[in-house]
Protein backbone atom coordinates (compact mmCIF):
# COMPACT_ATOMS: atom_id res chain seq x y z
CA UNK A 1 0.00 0.00 0.00
CA UNK A 2 0.92 3.63 0.13
CA UNK A 3 3.35 4.42 2.91
CA UNK A 4 2.90 7.86 4.36
CA UNK A 5 4.09 9.74 7.37
CA UNK A 6 1.18 10.89 9.48
CA UNK A 7 1.40 13.47 12.22
CA UNK A 8 -0.31 11.86 15.25
CA UNK A 9 -1.49 15.29 16.42
CA UNK A 10 -4.02 15.06 13.57
CA UNK A 11 -5.87 12.47 15.64
CA UNK A 12 -5.70 14.64 18.76
CA UNK A 13 -8.81 16.59 17.72
CA UNK A 14 -10.90 13.82 19.33
CA UNK A 15 -10.16 13.50 23.07
CA UNK A 16 -9.47 9.98 24.37
CA UNK A 17 -12.51 8.21 25.88
CA UNK A 18 -10.93 7.58 29.29
CA UNK A 19 -10.05 11.29 29.79
CA UNK A 20 -12.77 13.29 28.01
CA UNK A 21 -11.61 16.74 29.12
CA UNK A 22 -7.84 16.37 29.02
CA UNK A 23 -5.62 18.39 26.73
CA UNK A 24 -3.90 16.40 23.96
CA UNK A 25 -0.28 15.62 24.58
CA UNK A 26 2.38 17.39 22.54
CA UNK A 27 2.88 14.87 19.78
CA UNK A 28 4.46 17.17 17.20
CA UNK A 29 7.91 15.73 17.84
CA UNK A 30 7.06 12.17 16.76
CA UNK A 31 5.55 10.73 13.62
CA UNK A 32 4.07 7.36 12.81
CA UNK A 33 4.36 5.53 9.51
CA UNK A 34 1.24 3.72 8.42
CA UNK A 35 -0.32 2.54 5.20
CA UNK A 36 -3.16 4.54 3.66
CA UNK A 37 -5.93 1.95 4.24
CA UNK A 38 -4.95 1.67 7.92
CA UNK A 39 -4.89 5.46 8.24
CA UNK A 40 -8.36 5.88 6.73
CA UNK A 41 -9.84 3.01 8.71
CA UNK A 42 -8.63 4.59 11.95
CA UNK A 43 -10.21 7.88 10.90
CA UNK A 44 -13.57 6.28 10.11
CA UNK A 45 -13.95 3.98 13.12
CA UNK A 46 -13.27 4.26 16.80
CA UNK A 47 -10.60 2.23 18.51
CA UNK A 48 -13.05 0.48 20.82
CA UNK A 49 -12.35 -3.15 21.62
CA UNK A 50 -14.73 -5.26 19.50
CA UNK A 51 -17.25 -2.92 17.90
CA UNK A 52 -16.64 -0.96 14.74
CA UNK A 53 -18.89 2.02 15.41
CA UNK A 54 -18.06 5.19 13.50
CA UNK A 55 -16.24 7.95 15.36
CA UNK A 56 -18.92 10.40 14.21
CA UNK A 57 -22.52 10.45 13.08
CA UNK A 58 -24.17 12.41 10.29
CA UNK A 59 -27.93 13.09 10.44
CA UNK A 60 -29.78 11.28 7.67
CA UNK A 61 -27.10 8.61 7.19
CA UNK A 62 -26.89 5.24 8.87
CA UNK A 63 -23.76 4.69 10.95
CA UNK A 64 -23.09 1.65 8.74
CA UNK A 65 -22.46 4.06 5.83
CA UNK A 66 -19.19 5.18 7.48
CA UNK A 67 -17.88 1.80 8.71
CA UNK A 68 -14.85 0.50 6.80
CA UNK A 69 -15.59 -2.89 5.22
CA UNK A 70 -13.30 -5.84 4.48
CA UNK A 71 -12.25 -4.24 1.20
CA UNK A 72 -10.73 -1.29 3.09
CA UNK A 73 -13.39 1.26 2.10
CA UNK A 74 -16.57 2.48 3.68
CA UNK A 75 -19.62 3.24 1.54
CA UNK A 76 -19.01 6.94 2.19
CA UNK A 77 -15.44 6.65 0.91
CA UNK A 78 -16.56 4.73 -2.19
CA UNK A 79 -19.25 7.34 -2.97
CA UNK A 80 -16.74 10.14 -2.46
CA UNK A 81 -14.28 8.43 -4.80
CA UNK A 82 -16.94 8.02 -7.51
CA UNK A 83 -18.04 11.65 -7.18
CA UNK A 84 -14.45 12.90 -7.12
CA UNK A 85 -13.72 11.00 -10.32
CA UNK A 86 -16.78 12.50 -11.99
CA UNK A 87 -15.83 16.01 -10.88
CA UNK A 88 -12.25 15.52 -12.12
CA UNK A 89 -13.50 14.29 -15.48
CA UNK A 90 -15.86 17.27 -15.78
CA UNK A 91 -13.09 19.79 -15.07
CA UNK A 92 -10.69 18.08 -17.51
CA UNK A 93 -13.33 17.90 -20.27
CA UNK A 94 -14.49 21.49 -19.73
CA UNK A 95 -12.11 23.21 -22.19
CA UNK A 96 -13.39 21.01 -25.04
CA UNK A 97 -17.00 21.63 -24.03
CA UNK A 98 -16.41 25.40 -23.73
CA UNK A 99 -14.76 25.47 -27.17
CA UNK A 100 -17.67 23.57 -28.72
CA UNK A 101 -20.16 26.01 -27.17
CA UNK A 102 -18.19 29.01 -28.46
CA UNK A 103 -18.18 27.56 -31.98
CA UNK A 104 -21.96 27.12 -31.73
CA UNK A 105 -22.30 30.67 -30.45
CA UNK A 106 -20.29 32.07 -33.37
CA UNK A 107 -22.09 29.87 -35.94
CA UNK A 108 -24.54 32.71 -36.62
CA UNK A 109 -23.88 36.40 -37.09
CA UNK A 110 -25.72 39.24 -35.32
CA UNK A 111 -28.51 39.13 -37.90
CA UNK A 112 -29.03 35.38 -37.34
CA UNK A 113 -27.56 34.30 -40.64
CA UNK A 114 -25.38 31.15 -40.73
CA UNK A 115 -21.62 31.76 -40.80
CA UNK A 116 -18.98 29.61 -42.46
CA UNK A 117 -17.83 26.94 -39.91
CA UNK A 118 -14.18 27.94 -40.42
CA UNK A 119 -15.01 31.54 -39.43
CA UNK A 120 -16.86 30.34 -36.30
CA UNK A 121 -13.95 28.07 -35.40
CA UNK A 122 -11.43 30.90 -35.88
CA UNK A 123 -13.53 33.20 -33.65
CA UNK A 124 -13.60 30.57 -30.88
CA UNK A 125 -9.84 30.00 -31.23
CA UNK A 126 -9.26 33.77 -30.95
CA UNK A 127 -11.16 33.82 -27.64
CA UNK A 128 -9.07 30.91 -26.32
CA UNK A 129 -5.82 32.59 -27.43
CA UNK A 130 -6.78 35.89 -25.80
CA UNK A 131 -8.04 34.41 -22.51
CA UNK A 132 -6.96 30.74 -22.22
CA UNK A 133 -7.70 30.17 -18.52
CA UNK A 134 -11.04 31.95 -18.31
CA UNK A 135 -12.19 30.40 -21.61
CA UNK A 136 -11.18 26.92 -20.43
CA UNK A 137 -13.02 27.36 -17.13
CA UNK A 138 -16.08 28.96 -18.70
CA UNK A 139 -19.19 27.21 -17.41
CA UNK A 140 -17.38 24.75 -15.12
CA UNK A 141 -19.38 25.82 -12.03
CA UNK A 142 -22.83 24.98 -13.41
CA UNK A 143 -21.45 21.76 -14.89
CA UNK A 144 -20.14 20.66 -11.49
CA UNK A 145 -23.53 21.41 -9.92
CA UNK A 146 -25.08 19.30 -12.66
CA UNK A 147 -22.63 16.50 -11.92
CA UNK A 148 -23.79 16.54 -8.30
CA UNK A 149 -27.47 16.42 -9.22
CA UNK A 150 -26.92 13.66 -11.76
CA UNK A 151 -24.20 11.53 -10.18
CA UNK A 152 -25.23 11.46 -6.50
CA UNK A 153 -28.47 9.57 -7.27
CA UNK A 154 -26.71 7.35 -9.81
CA UNK A 155 -23.84 6.31 -7.55
CA UNK A 156 -26.14 6.14 -4.54
CA UNK A 157 -28.38 3.68 -6.39
CA UNK A 158 -25.33 1.75 -7.62
CA UNK A 159 -23.87 1.37 -4.13
CA UNK A 160 -27.29 0.73 -2.57
CA UNK A 161 -28.12 -2.08 -4.96
CA UNK A 162 -24.65 -3.62 -4.62
CA UNK A 163 -25.17 -3.56 -0.83
CA UNK A 164 -28.62 -5.19 -0.99
CA UNK A 165 -27.44 -7.77 -3.52
CA UNK A 166 -24.47 -8.62 -1.28
CA UNK A 167 -21.85 -7.53 -3.82
CA UNK A 168 -20.08 -5.23 -1.37
CA UNK A 169 -17.95 -2.47 -2.87
CA UNK A 170 -17.60 -4.33 -6.19
CA UNK A 171 -20.88 -3.63 -7.97
CA UNK A 172 -21.89 -6.23 -10.51
CA UNK A 173 -23.99 -6.23 -13.66
CA UNK A 174 -27.35 -6.21 -11.84
CA UNK A 175 -26.45 -3.19 -9.65
CA UNK A 176 -25.04 -1.28 -12.63
CA UNK A 177 -28.15 -2.00 -14.70
CA UNK A 178 -30.47 -0.94 -11.88
CA UNK A 179 -28.49 2.27 -11.32
CA UNK A 180 -28.57 3.09 -15.03
CA UNK A 181 -32.32 2.53 -15.32
CA UNK A 182 -33.39 4.13 -12.03
CA UNK A 183 -31.18 7.20 -12.43
CA UNK A 184 -32.52 7.94 -15.95
CA UNK A 185 -34.96 10.63 -14.68
CA UNK A 186 -32.03 12.58 -13.29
Amino acid sequence: GFASTVDPSFASFVPPKDTPHSEPANTHATTTTTTAPQFFSTMATTSSSSSSKPAFSVPGFSDEFFVVKKSGLSQAQALTAYLGGSAFQTVMDNPVTAYRQLVQQYAKDAAGNPVDPKVASNEAKAVFRAHPVSASLSGVGPRLVGVGFKRIPKFGILLGFSFFLGEGENPGFAAATAASILSAPF
